[in-house]
């Protein structure tokens, strides 16, 4: 255990060397990044690093709506995605623009760890992700996140009150009116954050294969995924 436990263990670049290097390999090889401030996370783009001023740049996606512009000083965060792992680093904005590009200081160091297989997306309060249960009367529940192995959903404590490994059926349905017919077993409750009265039930698609796949990946394109 404790052997696994040390193998999954977040690890850390914090050589000047290797951070600079880690910088030029992601600008080179890593096509989308998310940079994360004030709550808000868009997707971007990493430029050239300059050695000599130890600045590099991010191309904000030209889609990105309502963007929080950080002042000089402000601390932002960036992720990504490389080769089954995922790096995350701070670092303090040299200047920013709301549509265009941000130039960022090089961090101090860089974080490592062991990328999720399936990545899932948060998708609570957006418009048109549920899951529906037909019965004497059709059941709506709004989707917490989703990804291609399952999704967990929003209910009240007294429409969850069933056990891990109960099987359940319905529709999920996607923004583009699409309904996909699904069979999910039920893996976990927990609290939904800010709620009281809530709870996020986490359940595994049990009739999962390439189509429901397809459309999953097609809905979610864009979205942030969740890397905790």
């Amino acid at each position: 255990m404790a052997a696994t436990a040390a193998a999954n263990a977040p690890m850390w670049l914090t050589r000047e060397s290797e951070v600079l290097e880690h910088l030029f390999h992601a600008t080179a090889e890593i096509g989308e990044v998310w940079v994360e401030y004030g709550g808000q996370t868009h997707g971007a783009t990493l430029s050239w690093p300059d050695r000599n001023a130890r600045i590099f740049g991010l191309f904000l996606d030209p889609s990105a709506k309502g963007v929080l512009v950080p002042p000089p000083g402000s601390v932002v965060r960036v992720r990504y995605a490389s080769q089954g792992a995922v790096y995350a680093f701070l670092t303090s904005v040299e200047r920013a623009e709301a549509q265009g590009s941000w130039v960022l200081h090089f961090p101090r160091s860089v974080q490592r760890s062991e990328r999720r297989a399936v990545e899932r997306r948060a998708v609570h309060g957006m418009e048109g992700f549920r899951f529906e249960v037909q019965g004497e009367v059709v059941m709506s529940f709004p989707l917490y996140d989703i990804s291609p192995l399952g999704v967990g959903y929003v209910a009240s404590r007294t429409d969850a009150q069933v056990r891990p490994g109960t099987k359940v059926s319905g529709w999920l349905c996607l923004p583009d009116q699409t309904r996909l017919a699904v069979e999910m077993e039920l893996r976990h409750i927990r609290s939904l954050p800010g709620s009281r009265t809530a709870v996020i039930v986490g359940c595994r698609f049990l009739t999962g294969d390439a189509a429901l796949t397809q459309e999953i990946e097609a809905a979610v394109a864009g979205i942030p995924p969740i890397w905790d």
